[in-house]
């Protein structure tokens, strides 16, 4: 009991995300969004990526990306989302970690997503995503290697100048 006290005033002071829940992958959306189906409450649900930003549909690189992200947790995985926030939409924001691997974070090194800095303070391991951004940014990698790629949010209102 002691615990649980001492964790749920934790919890007033320190950003502590929602304990993790275990969820199947139903359907990957594109390289920032997901289906799933919670285990224990047998309800749906889509669930947008925290912190990472991932190419549209219809820009050069969304298939990709969403081709990517499915690689990492394909239909069927079983996977814990830390949910962090709820967006506009209705969604659960979310760290996705399968095999205790952020997959958010995986994006990133794979060069298919970018960090979402006006949402970064809602993953507690900021300084990660950074680094894995930069990591790929550096090495060309996914991406990074293609002069023309246009940043996500850009691409979606409009602007398709390059980064």
């Amino acid at each position: 009991m002691k615990q649980i006290f001492i964790i749920a005033i934790a919890s007033v002071f320190f950003k502590v995300p929602a304990l993790a829940n275990t969820y199947r992958v139903t359907d990957v959306i594109d390289g920032d969004t997901i289906k799933v189906t919670n285990l224990e409450k047998n309800s749906t649900q889509r669930v947008r990526l925290a912190c990472i930003d991932a190419p549209e549909a219809d820009q050069p690189q969304g298939k990709l990306s969403q081709i990517t992200l499915a690689s990492f947790i394909p239909i069927g995985s079983n996977i814990e989302l830390n949910i962090v926030d709820m967006d506009k939409y209705g969604r659960s924001v979310a760290e996705v970690m399968i095999n205790n691997v952020i997959v958010n974070q995986s994006m990133l090194k794979k060069g298919q997503a970018i960090v979402y800095q006006q949402y970064l303070d809602n993953c507690a391991d900021a300084t990660g995503y950074l680094a894995a951004e930069r990591e790929a940014k550096q090495n060309k990698i996914g991406f990074w290697q293609d002069v023309s790629f246009v940043n996500p949010q850009d691409w979606r209102q409009g602007n398709r100048s390059v980064v």
